[in-house]
């Protein structure tokens, strides 16, 4: 899942598109699909990307990278930021005072108070 894949209709309903690496659920007592699918860089699982096995988590992950490239206007891989800035997860975990300058990086560069 990935911002670009999530459509809003006229009332702002979201709407998820492309379902080309879509895969069926594991079924009956498996508790991962084994086949191996290769999504967007940035929003593969670490453990996904180490086992090559599917699981909710995995998609909890991606669905978190998409609300992080939300909350902070930032997206998850630019190669036009310095390298130190390039990978959006590597950025926020290397932000001193993580929890207030994150969530108010982009709100107050877009909205300065006068």
């Amino acid at each position: 899942m990935k911002a670009a894949n999530v459509l809003l209709d006229d009332d702002f309903n979201p709407k998820l598109s492309d379902f080309g690496l879509a895969k069926l659920g594991p079924v009956g007592d498996n508790t991962h699909v084994s086949t191996r699918v290769m999504g967007t860089y940035g929003y593969c699982a670490p453990d996904y990307a180490m086992s090559g096995k599917l699981t909710l988590k995995s998609d909890v992950y991606s669905f978190g990278v998409l609300l992080l490239e939300l909350i902070v206007g930032r997206r998850v891989y630019d190669s036009s930021k310095p390298t130190s800035e390039q990978k959006l997860l590597i950025w926020c975990i290397t932000m001193e005072d993580y929890d207030e300058k994150l969530l108010w990086y982009e709100v107050t560069f877009l909205c300065p108070i006068a």
